[in-house]
This record gives C-alpha cells, sequence and structure tokens, in this order.
C-alpha cells in the first residue's frame, strides 16, 4: 500500500463504525478499503475489487453489526462503471448494478438504507461526448437486485448530479447535488422520492450559487443540506439549507 484516503463512514454506536475509501497499490491501481472501529483500533477488512483496473467506495451505510452497504465505481472498458458492496457480518461482497441501458458512464457517490432490505443509492449518468450531458442517477436495493429509478434532471440543465441522500423511511427520501446551467450557472439541486416517483424540489439558491454536497433527514418532512456558494464575488462560503 503507497496510499490510502477515506471518503464515507457509518457508525451503528460509539464502538461501532464502517468506513470506506480506497488505496493505492505499489503498482499504481486504486483499489476499494474498508476499515472498521471497534471502539479501541480500527482495522482493514478484505474487499473485492470488481477487475484489474481502479476502484473506488465513497459511501457507506449500515443498519446492523451484519449488514452495511457500500457504493462507488469502478473503471470499465475506459469508463466509470457503478459499484456496490455488501457486507453481510463476516465478509464484503460485490453487488450486480446495472446503470441505464445504453449508457456507458455511471457513477455512484451516496447511499442510504433504512433496513437490511432497503437501500437507495445516488449519484450521476452520462454516455461521454458533447451529446451526452450529465444527468443525476438513483438505484434502489430491495434485498434482491439493484434497479434503476427514474430521476429528472433541471430543465436546461449542461450537467448535473447527486452527490447525497438521506431516507427517512422506506418511501421518503431526499438527495442532493449541483447542477451546471447552459449560461454556466452552477445551481443546487434536491430532489425527493415520495415511495413511486423522484421529483425536483425547490432551493434557496444565492447568487451564483454553488451547490449541495451532503444531506440529513430527521423525519420525513425535516432535511438539513450543506453545501458551498459564492457570495459577493467571494469563494469557498459553507452553505446550510433546510426543508
Amino acid at each position: 500500500m503507497s496510499g490510502s484516503q477515506l471518503e464515507g463512514v457509518s457508525c451503528l454506536s460509539a464502538t461501532s463504525c464502517t468506513a470506506v475509501g480506497d488505496y493505492q497499490t505499489k503498482s499504481g491501481v486504486d483499489k476499494t478499503l474498508v476499515e472498521h472501529w471497534d471502539g479501541s483500533t480500527w482495522a482493514i477488512q478484505p474487499t473485492p475489487s470488481p477487475s484489474e483496473c481502479a476502484s473506488y467506495l465513497q459511501a457507506v451505510s449500515c443498519t446492523s453489526a451484519a449488514q452495511c452497504t457500500a457504493v462507488g465505481n469502478y473503471i470499465r472498458h475506459g469508463y466509470y462503471a457503478t459499484l456496490a458492496e455488501r457486507w453481510n457480518g463476516t465478509t464484503w461482497a460485490v453487488q450486480a448494478t446495472h446503470g441505464p441501458s445504453g449508457v456507458k458512464q455511471n457513477a455512484l457517490n451516496a447511499i442510504s438504507c433504512t433496513s437490511a432490505t432497503t437501500c437507495t443509492a445516488v449519484g450521476s449518468t452520462a454516455t461521454p461526448g458533447p451529446a451526452g450531458p450529465a444527468v443525476p442517477l438513483a438505484e434502489r436495493w430491495s434485498g434482491g437486485t439493484w434497479a434503476v429509478q427514474p430521476t429528472p434532471s433541471p430543465s436546461g440543465a449542461l450537467f448535473a448530479f447527486l452527490s447525497g441522500v438521506s431516507c427517512a423511511s422506506k418511501t421518503v427520501c431526499t438527495a442532493v447535488g449541483e447542477t451546471i446551467t447552459s449560461s454556466g450557472n452552477y445551481l443546487a439541486l434536491a430532489e425527493h422520492w415520495n415511495g413511486g416517483a423522484w421529483r425536483i424540489q425547490p432551493t434557496a439558491r444565492p447568487a451564483s450559487g454553488k451547490g449541495l454536497s451532503g444531506v440529513w433527514c430527521t423525519s420525513v418532512t425535516s432535511c438539513t443540506a450543506v453545501g458551498s456558494a459564492t457570495l459577493k464575488h467571494e469563494q469557498g462560503n459553507a452553505l446550510a439549507e433546510q426543508t
């Protein structure tokens, strides 16, 4: 191992946390990394990598000591492909994920699980090239398979992605991210799942607003999202929005 980083974490208690990310081998290839905290030390858990190419884990959600799901992406034929891995209390195993039909490039950035059989992951999907702008991607685990959920993209957006998701129940989720308009403006993006469909939610948009990177919902009617914004020609201003 010549370098490593952790991107996401999920804690069940003060003595049980799981963190995910990636490390670089001596040959320079990035591989998935999972570490577990037992209250006194961090220990690496062996994880499979789906190919000889680079693979990364971005986020993880645990609902019990015997159930964690992590998502990210790996390189396949020169493009990003979605990656999901599941912990059963003993080992990590790769789960089959499927991007939208005919789309070459897909990535998952965040995940939220409400039970051992219900998880929602979000990210982006795109066909490389000028004719294929990036649009939001959502996939749902129902205990047997991952399935793509139709997600709207803001009208006129050249680029849109989801970087955070939080589910308050089996049928209520909120996802946040960022969109770039045809005029080059960066705007916050929020979408809501009502158990049947994803719909775009209005967001407060400061002048030259940047975007939202994470969200946490404490109930089906209360969520807080964070990110960054450009205000009065300054850079890197913290941004928080609440519903």
